[in-house]
């Protein structure tokens, strides 16, 4: 990508705490765009905000993503902050949260949910607005090739999986207004203390046996990922609103 395309233009990032989120917001503050953090843990934020251009009009924001009242207080101190101009949201937030049980609690599905789509659904409701209003925006969701195939577990692949629907009906909705809504689904990457490293670290044998049976034979790393990320919160991606986009180097097998 040209390395003037995000030159000035307001993001927000969920889950920019670690992970993949913390590493878009490096990538695009570095190039020119002033970031919204978002995250439960404010302690890692400012360390990644740190890692960030501190001389782009970048902010801190710790949220709980899967509390209505909190993420609606905080998503509008952001859109203020930046007076009323959001150009993209990454919502890198998400995960399965340890949640193996198949027959999995009501309580945890709901957790399971608010963090992976009802918050991220909350904000888009606040922010969409704002960016009808410019007649230009982009959202972008990070799904799982566990969204396609029963590979993870039963409350990941179902929550990844209404990701995918969430991002194809909203995106029909919202073709002619300008704001473009895309997802990524992507295999596995490697990302600072993202689930992948945490294998890694934890269970060395198990990770080298897991990257063995890829394609490839190994793990992506996060800057492969990041580069379709930006091309999709960029104005060169009108033709993707409602897109999910796989970006899995072959491990997915669904066709």
């Amino acid at each position: 990508m040209n390395n003037k395309s995000l030159l000035g233009r307001n993001i927000i990032i969920t889950g920019a705490s670690q992970g993949l989120g913390a590493y878009c917001a490096q990538q695009m503050s570095k190039k020119g765009a002033n970031i919204a953090l978002l995250s439960r843990n404010k302690e890692n934020l400012n360390r990644v905000l740190n890692l960030c251009d501190i001389t782009k009009n970048n902010i801190v924001v710790p949220l709980d993503i899967t509390n209505s009242i909190d993420c609606e207080k905080k998503i509008n101190e952001v859109i203020n902050h930046f007076d009323g101009k959001i150009d993209s949201v990454i919502h890198a937030a998400g995960g399965g949260l340890g949640f193996r049980d198949p027959l999995i609690g009501f309580n945890d599905f709901i957790k399971l949910f608010s963090t992976n789509l009802a918050g991220q659904s909350l904000i888009n409701k606040f922010v969409v607005p704002c960016m009808r209003n410019n007649n230009s925006g982009n959202i972008v969701h990070v799904s799982s090739v566990a969204s396609r195939e029963a590979i993870g577990s039963v409350g990941y692949n179902t929550v990844k999986a209404s990701i995918n629907a969430y991002v194809r009906s909203l995106g029909n909705e919202l073709a002619n207004t300008g704001v473009i809504i895309t997802g990524i689904i992507p295999g596995a990457f490697i990302a600072n203390n993202n689930a992948m490293e945490r294998f890694q670290n934890t269970n060395l044998k198990g990770f080298n046996d897991y990257e063995n049976r890829l394609p490839r034979g190994k793990v992506a790393d996060v800057s492969e990922v990041y580069s379709l990320i930006e091309f999709l919160t960029s104005r060169s991606a009108s033709m993707m609103t409602g897109c999910m986009v796989p970006i899995d180097a072959g491990e997915g097998k669904a066709i």
